[in-house]
């Protein structure tokens, strides 16, 4: 679990660099086990390797989520991420439900590059805006640089 709590934080580490102090850990190695434990994380492999991995759970009956989405850096560009979103919208779509929900967390007040990337990427996969809220978790606040909002999109899965 030690492995893949670094992969994903090697992700988020150049996603998010502009909003965390240095050395912020986004997920601990005890939370990834938690999620694994729950069966709601799924990895993408490269002859044997772990590049990628994804959070997939459902929150509503007819509503399914798809989170913490990290392509190792050196893999990023190469499709994975799509691969991991397509694995998501399907295993959620089988179970029934009708729609997908992801969150973005983003900088307030200016816009960070990378998310607006993510922005943009997400919008081309049909995901839509709904909603946006002040991040207020108080155990990470104070690794923030800056104040922080979550975006909330949803898509239809047809």
């Amino acid at each position: 679990m030690a492995d893949l709590a670094a992969r994903i934080n090697r992700a988020y580490a150049v996603a998010e660099a502009d909003l965390w102090l240095p050395g912020t850990e986004r997920i601990s190695p005890d939370r990834v086990r938690e999620i694994v434990a729950e069966g709601e994380l799924a990895v993408a492999r490269v002859d044997g390797q772990i590049v990628g991995s994804v959070r997939v759970r459902r929150l509503e009956p007819q509503v399914g989520f798809f989170g913490l989405l990290a392509v190792e850096p050196s893999e990023q560009g190469l499709g994975i991420g799509g691969e991991l979103i397509r694995y998501a919208e399907r295993s959620m779509r089988d179970a029934g439900a009708q729609e997908m929900e992801l969150r973005l967390l983003v900088p307030r007040g200016y816009t960070d590059p990378w998310k607006k990337h993510l922005h943009v990427w997400y919008s081309r996969l049909g995901y839509r805006q709904i909603g946006r809220r002040e991040f207020d978790r108080p155990d990470s606040i104070a690794a923030a640089r800056t104040p922080l909002d979550i975006l909330t999109y949803r898509k239809p899965l047809a």
